[in-house]
């Protein structure tokens, strides 16, 4: 496919596995099939840095899902006690955002590790998510995450009766991207399932 890139999901090779304070960590793994995300009522964020910052017009992703969010019922995904996803597919945007000193020094570390992906010289703007949603009428919804204003989400996708997703999103304007960053979690819901990306292509 011309101008595109396959980024790789069998091997652990230029990934990180993040972890955020006080919330378990998912289990990953990486095989023939894919990168497997195991959820256990918990959450962190897989990174990737690209060997150089690519300009990105259309991201396409499909994988599968076993099993699912425990949503209450009645509420909205994306809202308090509901704000769990089976998987956020981040593009992390260049721009001019830099932590200063005094904001380094209070940032969690994963916070200090999503601006340490700029290239040298360089800040970020977001962390512009794709979202795979429980249920297709949540398709379309967008916002600024409530807890940190530099995460971004757009819901793209949602997995159907056979527990497959595909993503086939364009963006609004090229982007510059330096880093790829995947997010699963069951924390809000006490969820457990697992879900593997078995493609991830950026145009």
């Amino acid at each position: 496919m011309l101008g595109a890139l396959a980024v790789p999901l069998s091997t652990p090779d230029g990934w990180e596995i993040l972890s955020y304070t006080r919330i378990p960590p998912n289990e990953v793994r990486f095989g023939d099939d894919g990168l497997e995300i195991h959820v256990r009522r918990s959450a962190s964020p897989v990174v990737y840095a690209l060997p150089s910052p690519v300009v990105v017009t259309r991201v396409r992703a499909s994988g599968r899902v076993n099993g699912t969010l425990a949503l209450p019922d009645g509420a909205t995904q994306g809202k308090s006690g509901a704000d769990d996803y089976v998987l956020r597919v981040g593009l992390v945007e260049s721009g001019d955002r830099r932590l200063g000193r005094l904001q380094r020094l209070g940032a969690a570390a994963w916070v200090k590790r999503l601006f340490s992906l700029a290239p040298p010289g360089e800040g970020i703007s977001r962390v512009h998510f794709l979202n795979v949603a429980q249920h297709t009428s949540h398709i379309g919804a967008v916002r600024s995450h409530p807890l940190n204003d530099i995460l971004f989400e757009h819901v793209v996708s949602a997995f159907g009766e056979d527990a497959r997703f595909v993503v086939d999103h364009q963006l609004d304007r090229p982007t510059r991207v330096p880093a790829i960053w995947l997010s699963s979690d069951g924390d809000d819901t006490a969820s457990t399932f697992s879900v593997t990306l078995e493609r991830l292509i950026l145009e």
